[in-house]
C-alpha cells in the first residue's frame, strides 16, 4: 500500500522526533507524549502509525539501517580505492551514530 504524502510526512516527523527523544532521554526515559510534542504531532497521529514505543523504536532503527545501507551502496559504487571506501563508510557510520538527523542528504 502506498502511503499518501501527508501520511509519509507524519511518519517521517514521528521518526525524527522519536530519534531526538531517544537520543536525549534513552529508550527507558522516552515517552510517547514527549515524542509527539517534539515531532509536532498529536498522540492520535503517532498511534496511527505506531502501536507502541517499542514499535516506534524499531522503526527508528530500521530507518537508520536503511539510510546507512543506502550510503554504503553509494560509496561502494564510486570508483575509489578500497581503503578510501572503508574510511568513508566508517566515517558515515560514526557521524550517524552521533546524531538523530536520520535523513539528511549528503551526510557522508
Amino acid at each position: 500500500m502506498v502511503l499518501q504524502d501527508r501520511a509519509k510526512a507524519t511518519r517521517g516527523a514521528a521518526l525524527l522526533g522519536a530519534a531526538a527523544v531517544f537520543e536525549e532521554h534513552g529508550y527507558g526515559g522516552a515517552t510517547l507524549s514527549r515524542v509527539s510534542e517534539v515531532a509536532g504531532l498529536t498522540k492520535g497521529a503517532l498511534y496511527f502509525h505506531f502501536q507502541s514505543k517499542e514499535d516506534l523504536a524499531r522503526a527508528v532503527i530500521e530507518d537508520q539501517h536503511r539510510i546507512a545501507a543506502a550510503e554504503g551502496e553509494r560509496i561502494l559504487a564510486e570508483n575509489l580505492p578500497a581503503l578510501t571506501k572503508i574510511i568513508l563508510m566508517c566515517r558515515g557510520f560514526g557521524l550517524r551514530s552521533c546524531t538523530s538527523r536520520l535523513s539528511e542528504p549528503g551526510f557522508v
